[in-house]
């Protein structure tokens, strides 16, 4: 008997952890693996990294999502952190784009951050993607919008 409570035990915590973690919000995917791009292939994660939840919503949701996605990097530590302290210093927080993708990487040898975001405009919903890379001194060095 002992060993059927311990059994049901056991399940009922693998259900509440799985629970929660359905329920976690979803932030921005945080990338930190040593990759290098240039002007040319930069523009590529347009296309491989999902846009995630915001896709879809309406551009006048976009500062709140905005907010959302910061809290959710810096709640993810370290580099993530240091990442949504740099996007809030570039970027009025009236910009209608929500991050979904932060790399920390390499771009033409110095160290930035890639940072992909879906925006739309005045009126419509977040659909179209554009990149951003920036130095850690929150300096413009490349964008594209596809």
């Amino acid at each position: 008997m002992n060993r059927y409570r311990t059994m049901l035990a056991a399940l009922a915590a693998i259900l509440v952890v799985a629970a929660l973690a359905a329920c976690a919000p979803q932030g921005p995917r945080f990338v930190d693996e040593g990759n290098t791009y240039t002007a040319e292939n930069v523009t590529k994660l347009l296309d491989t990294a999902d846009a995630g939840s915001a896709a879809g919503q309406p551009t006048g949701d976009a500062a709140k999502l905005r907010q959302a996605a910061l809290v959710s990097l810096r709640k993810q530590g370290g580099e993530a952190a240091a990442a949504a302290d740099v996007l809030t210093k570039v970027f009025a927080s009236s910009t209608p784009g929500v991050p979904y993708y932060v790399e920390k990487a390499t771009f033409d040898d110095s160290e930035v951050w890639v940072i992909a975001e879906v925006i739309g405009p005045k009126g419509d919903v977040l659909k179209d993607k554009r990149i951003w890379v920036i130095s850690d001194a929150g300096e413009i060095l490349y964008s594209g919008t596809r």
